[in-house]
């Protein structure tokens, strides 16, 4: 079951965004994000990829069209949502209070968020990579 319009909505109020706002970044109209809310339509590629990039750098979220799509975050509550998504730094004048096996954890899953984020760069630029030598190979047959 695709849970994308739901979400949406759920994480645009979590982080207290309007229609307007997320509307203009995406490069839409305020109706096409109810509409996208309301599962009455979907989000084109170039839509999604602004949508994920507005939760992830706008909002401080760690969200992926995986994630969006898959997970039906109406059954969660707002502390799981929050735990799931916003990555949070470990601040030095808070070390004391994590033991050393707690913040080997933190620090390894902090480096794999970011890991993450490389991997999903480096996929990103690989596919447009394709796509340039696609339309050059195509122009010189």
């Amino acid at each position: 079951m695709n849970y994308l319009g739901q979400n949406i909505r759920i994480l645009r109020k979590l982080t207290s965004t309007d229609q307007a706002e997320l509307a203009q970044y995406i490069k839409v109209n305020r109706p096409t994000v109810s509409h996208y809310e309301n599962s009455k339509s979907k989000p084109d590629y170039e839509a999604m990829n602004l949508l994920v990039r507005f939760f992830n750098k706008m909002k401080k979220a760690n969200v992926s069209f995986e994630f969006l799509v898959n997970n039906d975050l109406s059954q969660w509550d707002e502390s799981k949502i929050k735990d799931a998504i916003f990555v949070k730094p470990i601040m030095k004048g808070s070390l004391e209070t994590y033991s050393n096996s707690e913040l080997e954890l933190k620090q390894k899953i902090i480096e794999l968020e970011e890991l993450n984020k490389h991997y999903l760069d480096t996929v990103e630029s690989q596919a447009n990579l394709i796509k340039i030598l696609t339309e050059k190979c195509r122009k010189n047959q």
